[in-house]
């Protein structure tokens, strides 16, 4: 089933900038910093388009108006070109020219906290008394511009269509489990997308997954933990539901990866997982976050997103959101979902 998302539209204010990247139709990125961006002014068409893991706006229109420096020092002034000796030898004319050349397709707006809002487009530049000139281009494929809100519309997710699953926590720690491993999943987004500290993405408003992990994984697991052990079962469901198996979980983000089209195209979408806020809840049932995840990552953080538990079958059950709530309430007698 498809569905219509929705959030309102946003342009950074150019004294929020802490540094822009700009993306060229080569590959090629450059980096500005906030200092360098005299002037901006970005109006966006309604939809969004998918780019890397999440969906951003494109630009119907506006300008922005350069100073660019030689001197110009900032942390993030990373750059990925195809002259490098030319930009070694004149930064502020590399950048200059290559955008006075054509190809900007996007840019990538950071705010103090380095989070970001990446803007795609279709530009020309050109040179003036006060700087560098940069005109966005209006798109005649692209839809209206009339709302204040993007709106996007996609399917559900559903076990049929997906390959794997990594469950990313809060710690940064991560690991996969393929479809062979979901024995059931059922997960309802919230209709109004977020801000994942980079760009838009959908979130988990309710739902669960039910895993029973195999020591064969035939997409080869992916897994990223602090401890140095080999990542055995055993540790994988501990990290889940602590040693008693049952606990509060820190999962902030599911990466969800697709059976997309295949011969080398590939297509992950990153799912928010909010926190449910309800520590003393947790605390009345007789578990706190720290049996499950503290142990592991030896770290302080209280991040509660849901509720994971060992049933007797050996598959564990991941909740999250009004559904852990109701689980851990015994509103629904308790009982895994029915496959």
């Amino acid at each position: 089933m498809k569905h219509e998302y929705h959030t309102p539209k946003y342009v950074m204010a150019r004294e929020d900038i802490n540094f822009m990247q700009l993306f060229f139709d080569n590959g090629d990125y450059l980096s500005v910093s906030g200092e360098e961006i005299v002037s901006l002014s970005l109006l966006l068409y309604d939809g969004l388009i998918l780019s890397e893991n999440a969906y951003c706006p494109v630009i119907q229109g506006g300008s922005m108006r350069l100073a660019l420096r030689e001197d110009a020092s900032f942390c993030y002034d990373g750059h990925f070109v195809c002259r490098e000796k030319d930009y070694r030898r004149s930064r502020a004319q590399y950048i200059r020219k290559r955008l006075l050349d054509g190809g900007l397709r996007a840019i990538r707006l950071f705010d103090e906290n380095n989070w970001h809002f990446t803007y795609h487009c279709r530009a020309s530049a050109k040179d003036g008394e006060d700087g560098l000139f940069v005109g966005f281009l209006p798109d005649p494929s692209a839809p209206p511009a009339e709302s204040g809100e993007h709106t996007i519309l996609l399917a559900d997710v559903g076990k049929k269509r997906i390959d794997r699953i990594t469950l990313d926590f809060e710690n940064c720690e991560s690991f996969s489990v393929d479809r062979a491993e979901i024995a059931n999943m059922d997960l309802k987004l919230s209709r109004e997308l977020c801000w994942g500290a980079g760009d838009h993405i959908r979130a988990v408003r309710s739902g669960h997954l039910r895993l029973k992990l195999r020591k064969k994984h035939s997409c080869g697991r992916q897994v990223h933990l602090l401890s140095g052990k080999e990542p055995k079962i055993g540790r994988l469901e501990k990290r889940l539901c602590g040693k008693e198996g049952f606990s509060g979980h820190d999962i902030c983000h599911l990466y969800i990866s697709y059976r997309y089209a295949g011969f080398g195209t590939s297509f992950t979408e990153r799912l928010y997982v909010p926190e449910l806020c309800d520590n003393e809840t947790l605390e009345a049932h007789g578990c706190t976050q720290e049996s499950s995840f503290e142990e592991e990552a030896d770290c302080g953080w209280e991040y509660l997103s849901g509720y994971a538990e060992r049933l007797g079958d050996g598959s564990i059950l991941v909740t999250f959101g009004k559904e852990a709530k109701k689980y851990l309430a015994g509103e629904d007698g308790n009982a895994a979902p029915e496959e």
